[in-house]
């Protein structure tokens, strides 16, 4: 419930870039051809972050597979890895946080036992 409403946020954002630059155009000036530029930049946005959250997730949660005798490293990555999915994303001047928020789950299953709970603690420092 709370992963859809951070969607639902980020989704909001990017309608009001749309609609703030639309905006700027003015009601008299305005055309259909702007008003399909700014559903085609909206879909673009939305279709574009998504996707690199889809793809950066699935690459950190396919690399902590391999970094089991690593401590520190399993944790350290999946940070790193949604970092580098927000700041890939705003790269590309798309939605940051919808990147962020529509990456995978981690694989938090596949955790030691000792990095679950340095993963957790962090999270609930962070929120």
């Amino acid at each position: 419930m709370y992963a859809a409403r951070r969607v639902v946020a980020c989704v909001e954002q990017v309608l009001y870039r749309m609609f703030e630059n639309l905006s700027v155009i003015g009601m008299d000036a305005m055309t259909a051809g702007d008003v399909v530029k700014g559903v085609a930049s909206f879909v673009v946005v939305l279709a574009g972050s998504t996707l690199i959250g889809l793809v950066l997730g699935l690459l950190g949660s396919a690399t902590t597979r391999f970094t089991h005798h690593a401590r520190l490293t399993e944790p350290l990555l999946l940070y790193c890895v949604s970092y580098l999915a927000f700041v890939a994303a705003e790269l590309f001047h798309l939605s940051g946080i919808l990147a962020y928020v529509t990456r995978p789950p981690s694989r938090h299953q596949q955790l030691s036992a000792y990095n679950q709970s340095v993963f957790s603690l962090v999270r609930r420092l962070s929120t």
